[in-house]
């Protein structure tokens, strides 16, 4: 007695692999959502497996219809109605014998032990409760006690069961609703890795969902170097990502760094010690707007396809290669310390993929010099006190910026305000500068740059932990 009951190998290794997991949807899913299924048809994509993709499209459907309840939550709801109506019928039952019995004693009836029933001392016991009234405690009311001292109602075994039933009723109601809303979202258009494993984990081909190619499918995703690893999806340029995938910023909701991912990490980020588990962790109010932005990127795509596509041959790569070429339109960019000189050189070979902070410069419509000069609007720049950054700060209406400005324009596809991406002071105003000014500027531009400016590509783990330190 009290020995734990015994379970086979197989059992136990079931019972280790239960383990709770926990979802953070993030700001403003409701609205994307909400805004994107009224133009497009939606599939899901993930590298993830199949059971992973149907509970997370459960989670988003159940917080769309306003369901605070998970399956865990509504499976436990229903064993603790099962409980209580098995309580209710227990004590129902134990009342029931409870009667038998009084109505026994009343009519002498013998008690199945076989002893005969004592009238007398049953008579006895009621002569002693019948107490003379002069000899029982007067109750002294000094007024009526106030409402806050009442004694609440306590509601029936009976009311309990009701009200969980009740309880029940409502939660089914918004699980069925819930069910109802990912038949009409998302269909069977679920593509987990268990379904494309011989592509392997980090490879997403944008063919096996529309074998047509997609050329009408836009991409969300954090990550793009999954689609440019696939050999069969239509680009541009040999290993750079298709230009229908609208790339958005890794989310990363801070009490969860540190923490191992179920699916695949977000972006490229070592969360390893990120977080000091002596720091106190505050709920901050979380300012997070890129579901806002790709929705009003996925409208503006949508409108101009079918504006354009009344002429015929327009598809969802070109319409986004023109809409961000437009950003930067006019914009001349010098890149300092991200990425080395030499493969910023456009001579190289057209099936080279180009690193990244050039593409997306260059997609958004960007003219990238190699030196500063009076022509620049912006210093794109990893880390400041470089000699292109102190020859740009002499140029009026240069600003020299963190490359986040750049990775907003990407993300949100317009130009973003500089200003909150200033690396130091902001630009002197510009204004009509003398001969002599023009000629120092030209002479300066001409000079070597610095080795500081020709640093190592190391991008896109710079910009992310400085994202994650509050840059931004």
């Amino acid at each position: 007695e009290g020995a734990p009951p015994q379970t086979n190998p197989q059992q136990q290794q079931q019972q280790v692999r239960m383990i709770k997991h926990f979802a953070k949807l993030r700001p403003h899913i409701k609205e994307f959502l909400a805004s994107a299924s009224e133009r497009y048809e939606l599939s899901v994509y993930t590298a993830g497996t199949r059971l992973y993709a149907e509970q997370i499209t459960m989670v988003l459907c159940r917080y769309m219809i306003g369901a605070d309840r998970d399956q865990e939550d509504l499976e436990q709801l229903q064993y603790s109605v099962f409980m209580a109506e098995q309580n209710l019928s227990q004590r129902r039952y134990q009342e029931e014998q409870q009667q038998q019995k009084q109505q026994q004693k009343s009519n002498g009836v013998k008690p199945e032990n076989g002893k005969t029933n004592d009238n007398t001392e049953l008579s006895k016991k009621e002569e002693k409760d019948e107490e003379p009234a002069s000899k029982k405690r007067k109750k002294v009311s000094f007024g009526e006690p106030p409402t806050s001292l009442k004694t609440d109602q306590v509601d029936s075994p009976e009311d309990k069961v009701e009200k969980l039933k009740q309880e029940l009723e409502e939660a089914e109601r918004l699980e069925n609703l819930a069910m109802d809303l990912r038949k009409r979202l998302f269909g069977s258009r679920i593509v987990s890795r268990t379904d494309v494993g011989d592509l392997g984990r980090d490879v997403k081909s944008l063919k096996r969902v529309f074998p047509c190619g997609g050329t009408m499918a836009a991409i969300v995703d954090d990550r793009e170097d999954v689609w440019a690893k696939a050999g069969d999806n239509t680009v541009a340029r040999a290993g750079e990502p298709p230009e229908n995938l609208l790339l958005v910023r890794p989310y990363h909701w801070k009490p969860f760094l540190g923490f191992a991912d179920v699916n695949n990490a977000a972006g490229k980020v070592d969360v390893a010690g990120a977080v000091d588990d002596q720091q106190p962790r505050e709920e901050e109010a979380e300012v997070d707007e890129q579901l806002l932005w790709t929705g009003d990127i996925l409208e503006r795509l949508h409108t101009r396809f079918y504006a354009k596509d009344a002429s015929g041959g327009e598809t969802v790569p070109s319409v986004l290669h023109d809409m961000r070429k437009e950003v930067l339109s006019g914009s001349h960019l010098v890149l300092s310390g991200l990425i080395p000189l030499g493969k910023q050189q456009r001579e190289q070979a057209e099936n080279t993929p180009r690193p990244s902070v050039l593409r997306y410069a260059e997609n958004l419509g960007a003219n990238i010099l190699d030196n500063v000069s009076p022509e620049v609007t912006h210093v794109v720049a990893a880390r400041d006190g470089t000699d292109k950054i102190n020859r740009a700060r002499r140029i009026p209406g240069c600003a020299v910026v963190r490359a986040s400005w750049l990775m907003e324009c990407v993300w949100s596809v317009t130009k973003r305000d500089a200003a909150p991406h200033y690396l130091g002071k902001a630009p002197i105003a510009k204004q009509v500068t003398t001969e002599n000014t023009t000629k120092t500027m030209t002479m300066d531009s001409n000079t070597n740059s610095s080795s500081s400016d020709s640093d190592s590509d190391g991008f896109a783990d710079e910009l992310e932990q400085e994202m994650m330190d509050g840059g931004m």
